[in-house]
Order: C-alpha cells, then structure tokens, then sequence
C-alpha cells in the first residue's frame, strides 16, 4: 500500500473505504432511531480505524486533514458522509465559531446527541 502524502489523498482513501451504510429504503422514525445510531457507532469506528491505519505510515501525519469544515477538513468528510444530514445539522446548531480539537472529540459530541436522541425516543409511561 502506498501511503498518502496529500491531505487529498487521505481524504479520497477514506471516502473509498469508510462508509455510512443503513438498510435499504430506511427512514428514521422514533420507533426505529436505534438502527440509526448504531449504524453511527460503527461508521465512527471504522472511520477511526482507518485514520489511524493511515497513521502508522511514516511521514503520513503531515498528510492528515484538520479537524474542520473546510473542503480538505475531517469534519467536511463525515457530514457529507452521514445521512439525513444528522452531523451536518448538528454542526449548525454548533455554530460557526465551534472548533474541534481532533476527530475524537468531535466524535464525543456526535455520542452526546446520539444519547440524546435515545433518550428521547425512549417512550415514558
């Protein structure tokens, strides 16, 4: 495996083998969010995995995008990804002048609303 030395191509190596995938014709629903957001946690895992795959390389850290929205950013990547515009509305309602320091923490506010999102289906009698 050649190693990529662009942000570029880290980002097209990650777009070719990470993806967000969910059952065919599923809408999100509050019966069924959990399909959802476990699909969530295993997009977040494979898509760690393979940033530090990419990482064990030599001279690939260079190469590692920001942690940003920008069009060679990580966080551009993931909320074009995910589906429903999940990430992407809630990178809204973060504002503009949110940053991220890595990818991992990013990934702990997606795990905050995802809970959340939990909670809220859960039906209370």
């Amino acid at each position: 495996m050649i190693a990529p030395l662009t942000k570029s191509e880290f980002l097209s190596m990650l777009k070719r083998t990470v993806h967000f995938t969910l059952p065919y014709g599923y809408i999100p629903t509050e019966q069924n969010i959990g399909t959802f957001l476990n699909q969530l946690l295993v997009y977040k895992e494979k898509l760690i995995r393979a940033i530090e795959f990419l990482l064990l390389h030599p001279d690939t850290d260079a190469a590692l995008p920001a942690c940003d929205s920008k069009p060679l950013g990580l966080l551009r990547l993931i909320s074009d990804e995910g589906p429903f515009e999940f990430i992407q509305r809630m990178m809204n309602a973060d504002g503009t002048t949110k940053k991220y320091d890595n990818v991992f923490e990013f990934f702990k506010r997606i795990a905050l609303k995802a809970t959340e999102h939990t909670q809220l289906s859960i039906p209370s009698y």
